[in-house]
């Protein structure tokens, strides 16, 4: 090759790179901004990418000099640098400098801004772990407000990622309002007005405001809020499986309900709360949730499993018009001749006049009717041969409308949604408020230690009332719940009854009062005596420590015994003393 071709290669391979810039300059081209500091050139497509997919800080008020800065003196080493951080952070954390501890983390999420495990694991060592080293609960206040600052740090960093709004949640509403000290941390929450200023940023900080002040619950439930938007609206990632995910914003409600009844006597506002906890929670039953977050499978609604199993029904009833009369029954000669009459006429009733009990009782024969057995497909082949297409057809129907039920049964037994349900239903009514508020003021009686009826004088008047105490107060809340737990047996085990049960047996409890007003400690014609006997029969008592019809019985039978070999009651000697004649 001669000197002059290598100079034109040259001078052609110049030409041609000068010539790529210029496309190239085009396509990277950042945006640009006018002295308002709106977008005025929205500049190439690369810049265009990345501010529609959020990947780089462009926006020059976004950026973070100290976070580049970082990165770039990290010289490629960051995975080290990172490595090292997090042994420091954990050396301060267990020698207690939590002052380097707090600064650590800074430099940490200065490297790593957009690894959401950052985030989430050390706001939750600020929030949890390194609050319950200190005694006091205004420090322990101070730095659980801490991990929620850090976790609003990451914000700007994770548009596009819902956890972290999960994580606010969450330490908003569980953290303050599920602690040992919840009852001292919504006291100093409702008066935080520095704090809902800064929350304010994210959510609108109006709607959390009650009668009896700001609420944390409502906060959380904002935050959750949020990140559904995000899922829904905006159509950003999932990281969360539909069935806990979708649960965490209308659980909020109910929290709120729980804890305000334990710390004001709630009336009206209350029932409204829990109305809308109700509507909520049932929204959340009617939503479409997916399997696994796999969506070639068809999602099913915790709502419609009655209309699941009705549908099931039909089919089959489809399919047996297309086989010879009576043999499903044939098939199943065995099996039913094991059921009760009464299970036996619960298969022809129609499936919206069972009650929840009576459905779930329906479900579980059913399914020793066709487990391990192809009863469906049985019936299909015994079809015509111009109705066998048809017949597969149904069966297959059948199938997936069963997958659709247990998966649906599956999600409302992990969800316990059906009690969560009739809960807040109950505590929407008139007779759950009434309950609530007489238990409301026996606590306030016990603290004043008025147990038993007290007469009160009207000083103006001069009238003279008889007023319940704690004792009398407990025990019309109990008749109200006696009379729940009749209309809702499904109620007899589960949260509800397990709250009911702290008010009787634990410190300060019914049974405690009636042994220091001097009475028996166990009434006799107990109201919810049936309801405890129902939950000892179903080993869920272990720690009730409540007497049962039987325990009483032999009780009664042992006081009997004892009282036959009691010795005879002592002889009335009276002596006469005669006075001395004079």
């Amino acid at each position: 090759m001669n000197p002059s071709t290598s100079f034109r290669r040259k001078v052609i391979y110049l030409v041609l790179a000068g010539g790529l810039l210029i496309p190239l300059s085009l396509v990277s081209r950042p945006a640009s901004r006018d002295r308002d500091n709106r977008i005025s050139d929205r500049g190439g497509v690369l810049s265009q990418l990345r501010e529609s997919n959020e990947l780089s800080p462009a926006r020059l008020s976004e950026i973070d000099p100290a976070s580049e800065t970082m990165k770039l003196a990290s010289l490629g080493l960051r995975g080290l640098a990172v490595n090292l951080l997090w042994l420091q952070a954990i050396k301060a954390k267990d020698e207690k400098e939590f002052d380097v501890f707090a600064s650590t983390l800074e430099s940490l999420v200065k490297i790593q801004p957009t690894f959401i495990r950052v985030w989430e694991y050390q706001a939750h060592n600020l929030a949890y772990n390194v609050a319950v080293e200190f005694d006091d609960y205004e420090q322990r206040y101070h730095w659980i407000k801490k991990g929620i600052h850090f976790l609003t740090e990451g914000i700007p960093y994770n548009r596009r990622d819902h956890r972290i709004f999960d994580n606010l949640g969450m330490f908003t509403g569980h953290k303050f309002g599920r602690a040992d000290e919840r009852f001292q941390y919504r006291a100093l929450f409702r008066n935080d007005d520095a704090f809902h200023e800064e929350m304010s940023r994210f959510v609108p900080i109006d709607q959390i405001n009650t009668p009896f002040g700001p609420d944390n619950w409502l906060l959380a439930y904002l935050f959750y809020d949020r990140s559904v938007k995000m899922v829904d609206v905006e159509k950003l990632p999932q990281h969360r499986k539909d069935m806990i995910f979708f649960q965490y914003k209308p659980a909020q409600l109910r929290n709120m309900g729980m804890s305000m009844q334990a710390e004001f006597r709630a009336g009206e506002y209350a029932r409204n709360l829990w109305d809308r906890a109700h509507g909520e929670w049932l929204e959340y039953g009617n939503r479409p949730l997916y399997f696994e977050g796999d969506r070639n499978r068809p999602p099913v609604t915790l709502e419609s499993l009655t209309q699941s199993i009705e549908k099931v029904r039909n089919l089959r009833e489809d399919l047996d018009a297309l086989a010879p009369s009576g043999i499903r029954n044939q098939l199943l000669a065995d099996k039913l001749a094991r059921l009760s009459p009464e299970d036996r006429e619960m298969l022809t009733r129609p499936i919206d006049s069972l009650d929840d009990a009576e459905l779930a009782h329906y479900r579980e024969f059913t399914r020793f009717l066709y487990r391990d057995s192809p009863v469906d497909v049985q019936v299909a082949e015994a079809a015509s041969s111009g109705n066998r297409r048809l017949a597969d057809d149904i069966v297959k129907r059948i199938r997936e409308e069963d997958f659709k039920i247990q998966l649906s049964e599956s999600f409302r037994d992990t969800m316990n949604y059906d009690h969560w349900r009739d809960y807040a239903e109950i505590e929407s009514t008139e007779r759950g408020i009434a309950a609530r508020q007489m238990q409301f003021d026996a606590e306030t009686l016990t603290r004043r230690s008025i147990l038993t009826e007290y007469t009160e004088r009207n000083p103006v008047t001069g009238e003279v009332s008889r007023k319940p105490g704690a004792i009398q107060q407990l025990d019309g809340a109990y008749s109200i719940w006696a009379e729940v737990m009749n209309d809702y047996p499904q109620l007899r085990t589960g949260p509800l009854m397990n709250e009911i049960v702290d008010t009787m047996s634990g410190p300060g409890g019914y049974m405690v009062l009636r042994r220091a007003a001097g009475l028996d400690e166990w009434p006799d014609d107990f109201v919810l005596q049936e309801v405890i006997d129902h939950r000892a029969r179903g080993q869920m008592s272990f720690d009730d420590h409540l007497p049962t019809s039987e325990l009483l019985e032999r009780d009664r039978q042992e006081r009997g015994r004892r009282g036959s070999m009691v010795l005879p009651d002592r002889p009335d000697i009276r002596f006469r003393l005669e006075q001395p004649t004079p």
